[in-house]
């Protein structure tokens, strides 16, 4: 779904939903056959992710909710994480607002 529409939506209707990303801006399926197809080939020398598999840069998502009026924290650190969910649960609990909090999950 268009993610700027669904969070006007649940603006619109008052649904206050916490929505936790894990961005880890790859698409391992992509890789995974690429390498399983072509095991010498390209893919396998590059030592990084083929271009068909890279999702970056970065989406900043948690821009969406606040942008429609929610609470949107980006985590980069997982020291961060736990926080961050706390002040998210306090926007969608005590404040009726949707939340996102978009993790990075890098490997």
């Amino acid at each position: 779904a268009n993610p700027a529409a669904c969070h006007h939506a649940m603006a619109m209707h008052d649904i206050p939903v916490l929505t936790v990303i894990c961005a880890n801006r790859k698409w391992t399926a992509v890789q995974g056959s690429a390498l399983g197809m072509y095991p010498a080939g390209h893919a396998a020398d590059a030592g990084q992710l083929s271009p068909l598999a890279e999702l970056g840069p970065a989406v900043a998502f948690e821009q969406y909710a606040a942008a429609s009026g929610g609470y949107g924290e980006a985590v980069t650190e997982c020291r961060d994480l736990v926080p961050a969910l706390g002040r998210a649960l306090h926007a969608v609990q005590a404040e009726h607002r949707q939340a996102v909090v978009n993790v990075s999950c890098q490997d």
